[in-house]
């Protein structure tokens, strides 16, 4: 089986990460090695349906988490490589069952497997995934790693359940969406930085702090993913737009925009969200309306805040016992929750 190079697979690395990328360049095509070792395995048919899903996968971003939180807290090991792979190969189950879920068209610029495929073959490839990964994983031998891992597919799972079971739920107080979100989207970027800690030796105190750290970059992930997903253009983000509308899901625009509108705002808003078709109209009238309100940019300075507080806690936590390897790794992971609240709008 011919090997297909990074640049085929995943997504193109953007500018403003690639010097954090190429700290762990040599690690990365690594992982990658992995990823497809595992197909050789599979049958044509399949081989190509999941093939197809590492391209819409995205940029990597949980594997380079386990490793660079790897190299922050000591070294990498062959365990990172174990568990970068398997983080994947969750990530993108998971994004494909989400495709289904929301109706989306395309992602990275390419058709999403419902489309490409059907529905029946897109359920049973992001199945085959999370196969997969159960496969990479206990290449560990690690009972605690893959305690860590199942607790952030709980958490997962039971985000997406959280989200399904209040949509059109548009009045939740700001501490049950980050319930949901930080166990839809969170608690894989938190398992990747514990795990990534965990396996350089790190003690109790500092996993803790690397697992925080994740956290609270998958919260500010998905504040951001949010906006992008009302405000958005297509062409950047390279996929389908205004599914949380059509959908009916509550985000943070929305929530701080009915907590401080008036009695008529709020009413003629709700009004809107409630509605049983969402055509293009209705839509660009909520994000004017979003947008006029300052709940946009509020949502994001919340999300900037967020990584912000993160950073200086990991920071202040690591400082002290830092060689000039580590300190770069450092840089880069703050290089990554830089480009989270940045993307564009």
């Amino acid at each position: 089986m011919n090997m297909e190079s990074p640049e085929k697979t995943f997504s193109k690395v953007p500018d403003e990460l690639s010097s954090a990328y190429r700290l762990i360049d040599s690690e990365l095509e690594q992982v990658q090695a992995l990823l497809h070792d595992l197909l050789k395995q599979t049958s044509k048919e399949t081989e190509e349906i999941v093939r197809y899903s590492f391209k819409l996968g995205g940029k990597r971003l949980r594997p380079v988490l386990v490793l660079l939180s790897g190299k922050v807290a000591g070294a990498i090991r062959q365990e990172h490589l174990y568990a970068a792979s398997a983080l994947e190969l969750i990530h993108t189950g998971t994004l494909v069952h989400d495709d289904i879920l929301d109706g989306a068209q395309f992602r990275r610029h390419l058709e999403t497997i419902h489309v490409r495929w059907d529905s029946k073959a897109a359920v049973l490839a992001g199945d085959y995934l999370l196969i997969l990964a159960i496969l990479m994983i206990t290449r560990c031998r690690d009972l605690n790693a893959y305690q860590i891992v199942a607790e952030a597919c709980r958490a997962t799972c039971d985000g997406e359940l959280r989200q399904n079971r209040n949509c059109s739920h548009f009045e939740m107080s700001l501490e049950e969406y980050q319930k949901i979100i930080g166990g839809k989207t969170a608690s894989l970027l938190e398992c990747s930085c514990e795990l990534g800690a965990y396996f350089s030796g790190a003690d109790q105190d500092r996993i803790n702090c690397f697992k925080n750290f994740g956290y609270d970059l998958g919260i500010s992930f998905q504040i951001v993913d949010d906006i992008l997903d009302l405000v958005g253009d297509e062409e950047n983000t390279g996929k389908t737009l205004g599914t949380d509308l059509i959908n009916h899901k509550p985000t943070l625009p929305l929530i701080l925009y009915l907590e401080s509108a008036s009695k008529s705002d709020r009413t003629e808003m709700l009004d809107l969200l409630n509605r049983n078709e969402m055509d293009q109209k209705i839509c660009d009238t909520i994000r004017q309306q979003l947008i006029g309100s300052g709940s946009v940019r509020k949502a994001k300075e919340y999300a900037k805040s967020i990584l912000e507080n993160a950073c200086q806690k990991i920071s202040n936590n690591t400082q002290a016992d830092r060689n000039a390897d580590q300190a770069a790794a450092m840089e880069a992971l703050f290089d990554v929750a830089r480009f989270v609240v940045a993307r564009k709008l």
